[in-house]
């Protein structure tokens, strides 16, 4: 643990939970009213020991949803809140260099866990589901421009990438030409 007043690299893990609200204006195949989006983010923070790191990372959770707003492909309001729960890891190093680990967690299962069973458990449904159900999450104007396509084809972004795109531009950070060429799209 740091010493008092003696800064380290902390990860703080929060989730998110998007809903649209109102009444759909269109709907097509890719609509689904009963889904939801969860987004899991890990940010790290400099800090004096975990609360600190918590307190700002649940400062940081606050400013970030207060900045998701916009209206999807479906005419709905798009809105974000923090889930009541975070997580902080400390860096083993206090200098963050490529390779870094930022962030670890562990949980137990039965040992009749199949590996898919866990996968699942742990990251969701399959591409298919999430890929079709994320439509509802995307910012309208960004879909009317055509900018987004569910697959990954011919260099360009991924469906996920897409919506992380529009909460890039809305909190900031690097842009998507940006994160591909420092990445493995």
């Amino acid at each position: 643990m740091a010493a008092k007043n003696q800064r380290s690299w902390y990860a703080v893990r929060t989730l998110y939970r998007l809903t649209a609200a109102g009444p759909p204006k269109r709907r097509d195949k890719h609509y689904d009213p009963a889904a939801t989006l969860v987004e899991e983010r890990v940010v790290l923070f400099l800090a004096t020991g975990f609360e600190d790191a918590l307190a700002q990372g649940e400062k940081e959770a606050s400013d970030y949803c207060r900045q998701i707003r916009f209206t999807n492909w479906y005419g709905q309001r798009v809105r974000a809140r923090p889930l009541s729960s975070s997580d902080a890891y400390q860096l083993v190093d206090d200098r963050v260099v490529a390779g870094s680990e930022v962030y670890s967690s562990t949980d137990l299962f039965p040992a009749s866990t199949s590996d898919r069973q866990i996968l699942k458990m742990r990251m969701g449904p399959g591409p298919k589901y999430r890929r079709k159900a994320r439509m509802k999450f995307v910012d309208g104007p960004t879909m009317r421009k055509g900018a987004y396509d569910a697959e990954f084809v011919g260099g360009r972004a991924s469906a996920s990438a897409k919506l992380q795109l529009r909460i890039s531009r809305a909190t900031r950070i690097p842009s998507m030409k940006s994160l591909r060429e420092n990445s493995s799209f």
